[in-house]
């Protein structure tokens, strides 16, 4: 998966809104998208999506792992 996101804890929506920019700066209306540009977009979009939630559940897993070490520390005292 890095090889999607990169430092992703670090950049948050910075790729996107770069990506979104490089597409659309010479865009005139209507627009001339390609089909393999709406797929490959919508892949891009896609595992950008996955690995915001994959970073949001390593952050939930690593509170739960702190929240049960203080527990168990408070149990055994």
């Amino acid at each position: 998966m890095p090889v999607f996101i990169g430092s992703i804890d670090k950049l948050g929506a910075l790729p996107v809104l770069a990506a979104i920019g490089i597409q659309f700066k010479d865009a005139s209306w209507p627009l001339q998208i390609s089909w393999w540009q709406i797929v490959l977009f919508g892949l891009l979009a896609f595992f950008y999506r996955m690995s915001v939630l994959l970073v949001n559940l390593r952050l939930r897993v690593e509170l739960y792992d702190a929240l049960l070490k203080r527990a168990l520390a408070q149990l055994g005292t």
